[in-house]
């Protein structure tokens, strides 16, 4: 008795059906039937990221998005800009101006494919199709020599924007609920877009980039990348043990699940990482940054924690004192360390490593991998004379 009688559909795959309608019944004592019908077609999402982090966004993604998996980056709020020589560093975060500053820039750009080639194929068009955000926190350049299957290259290669610039001193133009006619963005007889984005602040499954068909002012069809974007310190663990050497503790240690990381997706290996010496708090905060992103960006499965101890008493010239200082602080941290549960790998650089060696030496620590970087430690130490 209802005008109007809703119906919902969803599918697992990509394809296409027919929904019959039947209807029959007497009328003036005659029998009467009839039917109508409706194709549905139904594809893979037309917005997807590297969800998985393999390099490549493909039908793997897909799956992911379409099991309710988002994809999970950081903002940008680095302050350190150009190359890895020549860098500078002040108190603006990069995300203020609309650029990418550099090549150190480039880990914090993420890549995203935009597939118009069904839409197009459905409407022939007829409709409007744009791109749009509720939110102001999204930027994004239109890149063009970047394959979907090795879309890592972003932040290890030099990829060209659209404009045949290079993406590390590219302009990003703002996505807000505006959006962009993607008409005008794709060359003549190009469905396919990779775009590089930036996040300049929070971004969750309700106002991540959306593709929305319209037909005259009547939107009628959207569909959206699921996106949970937070700062990159609630995707990591934090260790700090400054205070067992005497210097006040304000940045306590944060061992629980970060509040932006898949704990669901990653195995239970632990992956602690110890900056070396004359490193601040704030200094050890930003390696930590560094190293988490570079390893999330490969596809590090492991649970990070970042560990920060007092290495920078005294001026620079302290050296031997902070060298003497890793001792002391191996003995407190050795177990804390024991009891985290799971797999252990230890990764340090430079002075850290002294602490690491005597955590393992001198009080019994017990690690699958120790990973040595720039190591300041003697290599007599290990293996002798020889």
């Amino acid at each position: 008795y209802s005008s109007e009688t809703p119906v919902y559909v969803t599918s697992s795959a990509a394809g296409s059906a027919t929904l019959v309608y039947r209807y029959w019944g007497i009328i003036d004592d005659k029998y009467v039937e009839d039917e109508a019908r409706q194709v549905i077609s139904s594809v893979d999402p037309l917005v997807l990221a590297d969800i998985n982090r393999d390099g490549a966004i493909d039908s793997v993604d897909a799956g992911c998005q379409i099991a309710g998996m988002p994809f999970r980056f950081w903002t940008n709020e680095d302050t350190c800009k150009g190359d890895y020589i020549g860098a500078t560093n002040d108190v603006s975060p990069n995300a203020s101006d609309f650029r990418v500053n550099g090549k150190l820039d480039l880990v914090n750009l993420f890549p995203v494919k935009v597939d118009l080639e069904r839409l197009h194929a459905a409407w022939d068009g007829l409709a409007t199709i744009k791109l749009r955000a509720w939110t102001d926190n999204l930027r994004y350049c239109v890149l063009g020599d970047l394959a979907s299957s090795d879309v890592s290259r972003l932040q290890t290669a030099a990829i060209h924007n659209v404009d045949d610039g290079l993406v590390e001193s590219t302009a990003l133009t703002p996505l807000d609920s505006e959006g962009v006619d993607l008409d005008d963005v794709c060359e003549e007889g190009q469905h396919t877009l990779m775009l590089a984005f930036e996040a300049a602040g929070p971004v969750n499954e309700w106002n991540g980039p959306e593709v929305v068909v319209s037909l005259g002012d009547s939107e009628v069809f959207s569909y959206r990348l699921p996106l949970r974007i937070a700062s990159v310190r609630d995707m990591y663990r934090w260790l700090n043990v400054r205070d067992y050497s005497g210097e006040s503790v304000s940045d306590q240690s944060l061992m629980g699940e970060p509040v932006n990381a898949p704990y669901d997706e990653l195995s239970d290996k632990n992956l602690l990482f110890l900056h070396g010496a004359n490193v601040s708090l704030s200094g050890a905060r930003t390696w930590m940054d560094s190293v988490f992103k570079r390893l999330w960006l490969s596809g590090a499965r492991a649970r990070f924690v970042g560990v920060t101890w007092r290495s920078d008493i005294g001026t620079s010239a302290n050296y031997q004192q902070n060298a003497s200082n890793a001792f002391e602080v191996a003995a407190y941290l050795a177990p804390q360390i024991a009891a985290i549960s799971g797999e252990k790998v230890l990764m340090a650089h430079s002075l850290g490593n002294m602490v690491c060696s005597s955590m393992i030496q001198d009080h019994g620590l017990q690690v699958e991998k120790f990973l040595m970087c720039n190591s300041a430690v003697p290599s007599e130490a290990y293996c002798g004379a020889d």
